[in-house]
C-alpha cells in the first residue's frame, strides 16, 4: 500500500509534456483557433488546450477530450462573466506552468489572465499572443486589455498585415510580428461564394434588373439616429431606383426598423425588413450592390466579398474604425452626402477584395503549423 501511494504521488506530479498549449478565453480567439486545432488533430499533432470561461463550451464538442485540460484542477477556472482585467491567483497559474510543460504557448489577448500565463511560461517556452480582432484599436476596454496582454508575448500573431503594421505595435520588432491570417474570415468568403443569389432575390421578391442596397443593422440610441438618417437619405436619393433590404441584428427584434420604414420612407421605395427567420446576413451581403451600416463588423465581411461599403455616421458622432480611417470604405454624415456617394458608387467598379487591401493571408492553418513545426 505504501509503495502504491508513493507511486501515485509520483505520477501526480509528473509533468505533462506537449508541443503546444493553447490558453483560450474569448469567443473570437477560440473560434479562430478551433479550425487550427482541428487540423492539428487530423495530422495527429500533439497539443493541449486550457479553456477558460466561454471557451469551455466552444471547444467541448470539437476538440478531443484527451487534449482538454480541466482548469478547475489547478484553480484557474473562470466564470463566463469574469471581468477581463481581473487576474487569477498567481500560485494557481504557476502550478499550471509547473505541471504542463509546453514548447510553445499560444493565448488570446482578450483577458488579463492570459498575460499571466504568458509571463509564467516566458522562461521555458516560446510564447505567442494571437490578436484576433480585425481592428488594431478601439474605444472599448477590450483594446486596452489586449494591448496589455500582447506585450507579455515573445511574438504576436496577427490576422492581417494591416493590423500588424498599425502604430499600436510600432515598438515591437518586425521579427516578433507574424501574420497568420483569420480562418473564420475565409470561411465567410467561401460561404458568400456558395450562396445562390437568384434564389435569394426570389425570396425577397427583388429583381436582378435593379440595384440592391443592404443595410446591416445593430442597436442602440446612436444606431437609431444613424438609421433615421439612412431613411432620410433614401428619400433624397431619387436615381437610380433601388431595392433595399434591412437586415436586423440578432439582439434586436426589428420593430424599430419596421416602424421607421413604414412611417418615414418614401412609399415608392421598395424595401423589406428581414425577420430573424428570413434572409441571413450573408445572403443579404451576397445579393447587395452596396452595403450600408452604422457600426457593424459586417463591413469587413462585405469588403472581403468585394462589395462597396458605406458607413452612415451622423454629424457630431465620433464613431470611426480602421476601414474608415484608411479610406477603404466611405463615411457619410448627411443625407445629401449619402445621395452623392450612392449614385457615384452605382456607376463605379467594385473595390478590391479585403484580402488584398488589408494583406490577409489565404493559408492561416498552414502558416500556424509551419510556425509550430517548421522553425
Amino acid at each position: 500500500m505504501l509503495i502504491a501511494n508513493m507511486l501515485s504521488a509520483l505520477l501526480a506530479v509528473t509533468p505533462i509534456e506537449t508541443d503546444c498549449l493553447f490558453v483560450l478565453a474569448h469567443t473570437g480567439e477560440t473560434n479562430e483557433m478551433l479550425p487550427i486545432m482541428e487540423e492539428m488533430q487530423k495530422q495527429e499533432k500533439e497539443f493541449k488546450v486550457l479553456a477558460l470561461g466561454v471557451a469551455q463550451d466552444l471547444i467541448k464538442n470539437r476538440v478531443d477530450p484527451s487534449k482538454q485540460l480541466q482548469a478547475a484542477h489547478w484553480g484557474v477556472a473562470i466564470e463566463k462573466n469574469w471581468p477581463i482585467d481581473r487576474e487569477l491567483p498567481k500560485n494557481a497559474v504557476e502550478a499550471v506552468a509547473k505541471e504542463i510543460h509546453a514548447r510553445i504557448v499560444v493565448t488570446g489577448v482578450a483577458m488579463l489572465p492570459q498575460k499571466q500565463f504568458l509571463e509564467a511560461y516566458a522562461s521555458t517556452a516560446k510564447t505567442f499572443a494571437f490578436w484576433d480582432n480585425p481592428e488594431p484599436r478601439g474605444a472599448v476596454p477590450y483594446f486596452s486589455t489586449a494591448l496589455n496582454v500582447q506585450a507579455a508575448a515573445s511574438k504576436v500573431l496577427f490576422p492581417s498585415g494591416f493590423v500588424a503594421s498599425a502604430k499600436e505595435f510600432a515598438e515591437r520588432p518586425e521579427e516578433q510580428k507574424l501574420v497568420i491570417g483569420k480562418p473564420t474570415l475565409l470561411y465567410s468568403l467561401e460561404d458568400l461564394q456558395r450562396i445562390d443569389k437568384k434564389a435569394v432575390l426570389e425570396t425577397l421578391h427583388f429583381t436582378s434588373e435593379q440595384p440592391v442596397i443592404a443595410f446591416i443593422g445593430t442597436y442602440g440610441d446612436r444606431y437609431e439616429k444613424a438609421f433615421q438618417m439612412f431613411i432620410e437619405a433614401l428619400n433624397t436619393t431619387i436615381e437610380p431606383k433601388s431595392q433595399v433590404i434591412v437586415q436586423i441584428h440578432p439582439m434586436a427584434n426589428g420593430d424599430f426598423e419596421q416602424h421607421a420604414c413604414t412611417t418615414f420612407l418614401n412609399k415608392k421605395q421598395q424595401y423589406i425588413v428581414s425577420p430573424k427567420n428570413g434572409v441571413s446576413m450573408l445572403e443579404a451581403l451576397a445579393v447587395a450592390d452596396i452595403v450600408v451600416t452604422y457600426n457593424s463588423s459586417a463591413g469587413f465581411q462585405a469588403l472581403l466579398g468585394g462589395k462597396r461599403v458605406i458607413y452612415v455616421v451622423p454629424e457630431g458622432d465620433a464613431y470611426s474604425n480602421s476601414l474608415i480611417e484608411q479610406g477603404l470604405v466611405y463615411k457619410v454624415s448627411s443625407p445629401q452626402a449619402f445621395s452623392t456617394e450612392v449614385t457615384r458608387k452605382f456607376s463605379s467598379d467594385s473595390p478590391g477584395s479585403l484580402i488584398d487591401l488589408m494583406h490577409i493571408p489565404l493559408d492561416p492553418k498552414e502558416r500556424f503549423l509551419h510556425l509550430l513545426y517548421g522553425e
